[in-house]
């Protein structure tokens, strides 16, 4: 039998296995790490890998809670228990993630509770903050990493709404477990990025002022800004302050609030803007009269957006100093 028989009945062979259910396993030369499907069984890595791999991914998503039928998962278990069955699936893993991505989990409930601040605000694992209804994951490709590394595309489909996720698996005591979830954007890269988030806007309160500088429109400007508690607010602060001409010499108050929780476009989720804290500030003159408003985004190094006033409209760019 020559080579090129000999490779197109390995690839037959674990495409059968993995995808009886008609997936259709896809390889990627684009990382030097990656290894094909077809190269499986030449010696380079175990020919059941991407089979455990995905195996396991199904035994995670197979949980007690599911298959209790108690409570609100009711009448539903039972369907599911179809759907996995149909694919050889009849045993769970309880633990699904790996360990230190249950530690970052955990640790962000902690920075939450600790601020009284919301990090997680639905269930990783299912996508959503109801009990998940016609769930199902269909495996669109497999990219083993090596024996212990394996990464998972698929598209995931909840309530007729469809989308693609990768699971990054890892095997831990013969185990596969999902390592990390990216759903556009990687889930770790998100909780990390929200306990700091959450973490210094907190902290900020205890500060006298942040101090910014930078320009609006053509003119240099530098910024003081005092963040306060409010029970009144959900999920905002107070913010008093004030901005001066660094060239003129003429001094502005702002008053105002700032979202601490806007959100993200889930239909974007590359897009950051809605990451991080918003600034909404009204301008007075040391006389009290109104002459204007800031809308400010924030980001790792400072503020940006826009001041309208007097019926214009100046761009906004200012860099943290303190």
């Amino acid at each position: 039998m020559n080579t090129e028989k000999t490779t197109i009945i390995v690839y037959t062979f674990i495409t059968l296995i993995l995808f009886g259910c008609g997936h259709s396993a896809q390889s990627s030369k684009a990382d030097s790490d990656t290894i094909s499907v077809s190269e499986i069984g030449n010696g380079e890595v175990s020919i059941d890998v991407g089979e455990l791999a995905v195996t396991d991914l199904y035994r995670c998503y197979y949980s007690k809670d599911m298959l209790s039928g108690n409570g609100d998962y009711g009448s539903y278990s039972n369907d599911m228990k179809k759907i996995f069955s149909a694919r050889g699936i009849n045993s769970s893993i309880d633990d699904p993630f790996s360990k230190s991505f249950q530690t970052l989990i955990d640790h962000a409930e902690e920075v939450a509770e600790k601020y009284d601040d919301i990090i997680i605000d639905s269930d990783l694992q299912w996508g959503g903050q109801d009990i998940p209804g016609n769930y199902n994951i269909e495996v669109t490709g497999i990219e083993v990493k090596d024996d212990d590394h394996v990464c998972i595309k698929t598209k995931v489909t909840n309530y007729d709404n469809t989308k693609p996720w990768e699971f990054l698996m890892v095997r831990e005591n013969g185990t596969f477990k999902i390592d990390d979830i990216i759903k556009g954007e990687s889930t770790r890269k998100f909780l990390q990025e929200e306990i700091k988030r959450v973490k210094q806007y907190h902290e900020s309160t205890t500060q006298d002022f942040e101090t910014y500088k930078g320009k609006v429109g053509e003119y240099d400007i530098e910024m003081k800004l005092q963040i306060a508690e409010n029970p009144e607010l959900v999920r905002c602060l107070d913010v008093t302050g004030s901005y001066k001409y660094t060239k003129a010499g003429n001094t502005l108050n702002l008053s105002g609030y700032v979202e601490m929780w806007p959100g993200m476009d889930d239909d974007e989720p590359e897009t950051n803007m809605y990451k991080y804290p918003i600034y909404f500030l009204t301008e007075t003159t040391p006389a009290g009269k109104e002459s204007g408003g800031w809308v400010l985004y924030s980001n790792e190094n400072g503020l940006y957006g826009e001041l309208k006033t007097h019926g214009k409209v100046f761009k906004a760019k200012l860099k943290k100093v303190n």
